[in-house]
C-alpha cells in the first residue's frame, strides 16, 4: 500500500444497519487508523569503502546471509516504521540474545534518557542517537495541534463530542502515537503578507543495534538502526446524510511540518516512489525543512564511510548517527540564543512584558528541559568515540561535540538568567500597577469621606420620623452635615492634624517680630521701587483694580466648576447640594475676603514697617 499524501485520500461509506447501533467512535478508528507500511532498506558496506542501498523487505533481515557475497564488509538495514514495527520485528527478536532485542525495541519507542543511557550500559552493541532538531511549522497545522491537546480534536464548537451528536465535522489525531517524539516552540516570524510561520524543535531519535552473522565467507558485521518516521496528522472528515443514520467519511494525512521534497533514486535504478526510493543528491533549501530522516541516515552513512579509511563498520553507522545530531542540535542552539536576544530586548516594554510573559516562561522552562537531557546525550556520545579509533572524522567530531557541550552549558545558563531578568521585570512592572491601584483607591476614598457623610445626613433628613415634621429647615442640614464632614476629615488626617499640633509651639517660638520686620520692609521697598513712576493716586487706583480683579478670578473659577458640574453624570439634588454648599457657599466668602486682603495690603504693609524709633538722650519729644 502507498504512502498517502495530503492530495490522496480514501473513502468509505458507513450503512445505516449497523452505523447508528454497533459503531462507536473506537470501532470507527481500528477501521480507519492510518497504517504505515514500515520501510526496510538495506546498506552494503563494501570492503573498497562504498555503499549500495537498496529497497529490502523483513524476510531478508531474518536471513541475511544468503545476500552477502565476497566484498561484502558489512551490512545495515535501515528500519522506517511506528508501532506496528513491534510485531514485526518480533521474529528477529526471538532469533538470538531476545531480551537484549527486546529492550532495544522498547528503548526505541518509549524510553527516555535514563532507559537508554542504562541499556547502553548493559550492552556495548548498543547506541542511541537523540537530538532536537529544528523544523517550521504552519498556522494551520499549528491550529491543528491545539485542538488534540485541549482534548477536542475536531473543528467544530459543540457542547459534546459531534461524533455523537451527528454533526459534520473534521476530526484529528497525530501520528504515529509510537514513538511520541514532542516538540517545543522556539520562535514565531512572518512574511509580508502576515502568514506566520512557527519554528520549533523537534525530538529525533536513531537505535543501533550491532551483532554478527555467517556468511559464506565469514562472519559479517550487522547492524540495525531504527528510524524514526515523518510525523503526520491523520485527519477523518464526517459527512452526515439529511436523517444522521449513515454518512461519507473520507480519511487522509497531512504532515505536521514544512518538509522538502527532493528527488528520490535507488542505486539500482528507476523512481521507487516515497517509499523504496533513496534520497542521493540535494540538501534542504532551508535549514528549518523537515527532511526524511531516513533519507538524512542514508547520506550520512555513504559520507562517513568515504572518510573512514580504515573500514570500520562500527565506526561509520555511530559516525554517521552523531554527525546528524550535531548538525540539528547546532542550528537548535542558534535559534534558541536568537529567541534569548529577543525576548532580553523586550523586557523594559512593558506591554510586551505583560502580553507575552506567560508565553515567555513555559518557553523558558521547556527550553531548560531540552538542555538538561541533551547534556547528558551528548556526553553519552563524546565517551562513544573515543572507544571507536582515531580518525580524521572522529577527531573532527569529538571538537564538535566538545563545542557543543560548552554551547549548551552557556546557553542553560544564559536560559536561567533570561528567566530570572523577565520574572523581576514583571514584578517591577505589577508593583507599578500595584501603586498606580493604590493611589486609585486613594482617591475614591477621599471622595467617599466627602460624599458617604452628607448622604447619610441627607437620608437622616429625608425619613419620615415624626419628631422631626416641621422642625428641621435646611440650616439644620447645612449645620449637620459641615459638624459631619469636619469629623470624617479630622478622622482621615488625623495624623497629619496630630503631627501640626505637635509642632504649633515649635512654630510659634521660631516666629520673631525682628524677622517679621525685616521681611516685610525688603517687600517694601521692592514695592516702593517699582511703584517709583506712578502718583499715589495712580496706585491706589492700580490696587484697588487689583482687588477686583481677583474677586472676579475667583467668581469666575466658581462658575467653570459650576458648569463642570452641571454637565456631569450626577443627579439633579448632588448638583445642587455640591454647588451651593461646597462651591458658592465657601466661594463667595473667599472671593470677598481676598479682595479686601489685596486692598488693605499697602496699609497692612506700612504699619507692619512702621516701629519704634528710639529717641536719642537730651531730645524733647
Amino acid at each position: 500500500m502507498d504512502e498517502p499524501t495530503s492530495d490522496q485520500s480514501t473513502a468509505r461509506e458507513i450503512k445505516a444497519s449497523g452505523f447508528g447501533r454497533n459503531f462507536s467512535l473506537e470501532d470507527v478508528f481500528k477501521l480507519t487508523y492510518y497504517r504505515f507500511t514500515p520501510e526496510v532498506v538495506k546498506l552494503e558496506i563494501l570492503k573498497d569503502g562504498t555503499v549500495r542501498t537498496f529497497a529490502s523487505s523483513f524476510s531478508e533481515l531474518y536471513w541475511p546471509r544468503d545476500t552477502c557475497t565476497s566484498e561484502t564488509a558489512a551490512l545495515v538495514f535501515a528500519i522506517e516504521g511506528d508501532e506496528g514495527l513491534k510485531q514485526r520485528l518480533e521474529l528477529w527478536i526471538k532469533k538470538d540474545d531476545p531480551w537484549t532485542r527486546r529492550d532495544f525495541v522498547q528503548g526505541h519507542f518509549e524510553g527516555d534518557e535514563h532507559v537508554r543511557r542504562e541499556l547502553e550500559w548493559k550492552a556495548d552493541n548498543v547506541f542511541f542517537a537523540n537530538w532536537w532538531q529544528a523544523v517550521a511549522q504552519k498556522t494551520a497545522e499549528h491550529e491543528i495541534q491545539q485542538l488534540v491537546s485541549s482534548g477536542r480534536p475536531f473543528n467544530v464548537s459543540t457542547f459534546d463530542d459531534p461524533f455523537k451528536l451527528r454533526v459534520d465535522h473534521t476530526r484529528y489525531s497525530p501520528w504515529p502515537l509510537s514513538p511520541h517524539r514532542p516538540y517545543h516552540l522556539l520562535s514565531i516570524s512572518s512574511d509580508e503578507k502576515g502568514k506566520k510561520t512557527r519554528f520549533c524543535a523537534a525530538q529525533q531519535c536513531l537505535s543501533y543495534y550491532r551483532y554478527s552473522e555467517s556468511g559464506k565467507q565469514a562472519d559479517i558485521s550487522m547492524g540495525v538502526i531504527l528510524v524514526d518516521p515523518v510525523r503526520r496528522f491523520h485527519v477523518l472528515d464526517f459527512k452526515w446524510s439529511a436523517w444522521r443514520l449513515d454518512g461519507n467519511l473520507e480519511e487522509r494525512v497531512i504532515p505536521c511540518f514544512i518538509q522538502d521534497v527532493p528527488k528520490v533514486e535507488s542505486d539500482t535504478g528507476g523512481d521507487h516512489g516515497n517509499h523504496h526510493g533513496i534520497m542521493v543528491s540535494g540538501n534542504t533549501a532551508t535549514p528549518y525543512f523537515e527532511a526524511r530522516p531516513l533519507d538524512r541516515l542514508i547520506r550520512a552513512l555513504k559520507q562517513a564511510a568515504n572518510c573512514d579509511t580504515i573500514l570500520n563498520p562500527e565506526r561509520i553507522v555511530k559516525t554517521a548517527m552523531i554527525e546528524i545530531a550535531c548538525e540539528d542540535l547546532s542550528l537548535v542552539v542558534k535559534s534558541i540564543s536568537r529567541a534569548l536576544d529577543d525576548i532580553e530586548l523586550s523586557l523594559h516594554k512593558d506591554a510586551v512584558l505583560q502580553e507575552s510573559m506567560s508565553q515567555w516562561r513555559e518557553q523558558l522552562g521547556r527550553w531548560q528541559n531540552i538542555f538538561v537531557h541533551q547534556s547528558l546525550s551528548l556526553q553519552r556520545m563524546s565517551k562513544i568515540l573515543p572507544l571507536l579509533g582515531s580518525c580524521s572524522e572522529s577527531e573532527r567530531l569529538e571538537k564538535t561535540l566538545a563545542r557543543l557541550e560548552t554551547d549548551v552549558e552557556w546557553i542553560s545558563r544564559r536560559t536561567q538568567t533570561t528567566f530570572q531578568s523577565a520574572m523581576s521585570s514583571i514584578a517591577i512592572v505589577e508593583s507599578a500597577r500595584a501603586i498606580k491601584e493604590a493611589e486609585s483607591v486613594a482617591k475614591l476614598t477621599q471622595l467617599a469621606f466627602f460624599f458617604i457623610p452628607l448622604s447619610l445626613v441627607a437620608g437622616a433628613f429625608g425619613m419620615n420620623i415624626k419628631e422631626f415634621e416641621e422642625q428641621l429647615t435646611w440650616w439644620h442640614w447645612v449645620a449637620v452635615s459641615a459638624g459631619t464632614s469636619a469629623v470624617t476629615y479630622c478622622a482621615l488626617y488625623r495624623s497629619e492634624l496630630a503631627s501640626n499640633l505637635y509642632q504649633l509651639p515649635s512654630l510659634f517660638e521660631s516666629v520673631r517680630k525682628a524677622g517679621i520686620h525685616r521681611f516685610m520692609s525688603r517687600w517694601i521697598r521692592i514695592i516702593r521701587y517699582v511703584m517709583r513712576p506712578f502718583t499715589d493716586e495712580m496706585f491706589g487706583k492700580m490696587w484697588l483694580g487689583l482687588g477686583w480683579g481677583v474677586f472676579l478670578g475667583v467668581i469666575a473659577a466658581l462658575c467653570v466648576g459650576t458648569w463642570k458640574l452641571a454637565v456631569s453624570d450626577l443627579s439633579v439634588g448632588a448638583k445642587v447640594s455640591i454647588s451651593i454648599f461646597a462651591i458658592w457657599l465657601p466661594g463667595v466668602p473667599l472671593a470677598l475676603y481676598l479682595m479686601i486682603f489685596v486692598d488693605c495690603l499697602p496699609c497692612i504693609l506700612c504699619l507692619c514697617c512702621m516701629g519704634r524709633r528710639r529717641k536719642p538722650k537730651g531730645e524733647n519729644p
